[in-house]
């Protein structure tokens, strides 16, 4: 008759042997990728000794220090990314570059990368403008006097710019703020109204959120434009038209779910009400001629 009882305590000894060699493999493949700079993987590792062994004393310190590292590497990325976008501002495109280039390398910055991309199409625009004959077109007939760049990807891409062509170099930038979102020309063609996302659209920890909106009328001379008036609105605001006279605006913003009302008055901008709307208003337009 067998005993089953005399082997099963070897295969117990067996068992936690091989568990014991799982969690110092994990251990150790946690530690190559902790060195080569790849924290994310070195705590998934990490993690699953922390399942086989609760309270495994090596696996929670190595953890820890996983996200220490991770924390400062966010906090340099974010430090590259706004001296970066300050010198992008002030036009020092050389220096914004190298600060962009290293928030992408090394922290994977989404926002760093799309001003990168922003950087190209304006060195690209310098480089044009200095081949061009004193005196050329900047644009063909029929072209748009203002255009608003986006990035066309689903997910929202902060740039702070609108653009109006200056005869003989293309098109100039004029700074807006953190991602101007709906952009319209006045009836009688004297001024222009921009809604900015000011960061109402990044998450509360982020360092560029803000809690409301802007609403900028600019005056247009020529292919010139100077701001002539600003005021604080809701979150994530949309579209923006004007009435026929020109002295009422229409703002849609989809956080607060409805339409601000505010009148323009030449020189300053009044909240007049709000038209309550159910969900998130994201596009509007009134009738023209």
């Amino acid at each position: 008759m067998t005993e089953p009882l005399r082997t099963a305590p070897a295969s117990e000894g067996s068992a936690d042997a091989d568990r014991d060699a799982l969690i110092e493999r994990l251990l150790l493949a946690g530690l190559d990728h902790y060195f080569e700079g790849r924290y994310e993987q070195a705590v998934n590792l990490w993690t699953r000794v922390a399942f086989l062994e609760r309270g495994h004393g090596r696996a929670r310190a190595y953890i820890e220090r996983a996200r220490g590292a991770l924390a400062e590497r966010q906090r340099e990325t974010e430090e590259s990314l706004h001296h970066g976008l300050e010198a992008y501002r002030s036009g020092d495109l050389t220096n914004a570059r190298e600060l962009l280039t290293r928030a992408v390398t090394e922290g994977g910055s989404d926002t760093a990368l799309v001003f990168l991309q922003r950087l190209g199409i304006a060195e690209a625009g310098h480089a044009a403008a200095a081949t061009l004959p004193v005196g050329s077109p900047a644009v063909l007939p029929g072209q748009p006097l203002m255009r608003r760049y986006t990035d066309k990807r689903p997910a929202p891409r902060p740039t702070n710019w609108i653009a109006t062509p200056a005869p003989g170099y293309g098109p100039t930038n004029v700074s807006v703020g953190v991602t101007p979102e709906g952009v319209k020309i006045s009836p009688d063609g004297k001024f222009v109204a921009v809604t900015v996302m000011n960061g109402t659209n990044a998450a509360p920890g982020s360092a560029f959120y803000n809690d409301n909106g802007l609403l900028q009328v600019w005056t247009r001379t020529g292919a010139q434009l100077t701001k002539a008036a600003e005021l604080p609105i809701g979150k994530w605001c949309q579209g923006v038209v004007w009435s026929a006279n020109g002295k009422t605006l229409l703002v849609q913003c989809m956080v607060e779910e409805e339409i601000t009302v505010v009148r323009f008055s030449g020189k300053a901008l009044t909240k007049a009400g709000t038209i309550k709307t159910k969900g998130g208003p994201a596009g509007i337009r009134t009738a023209e001629p």
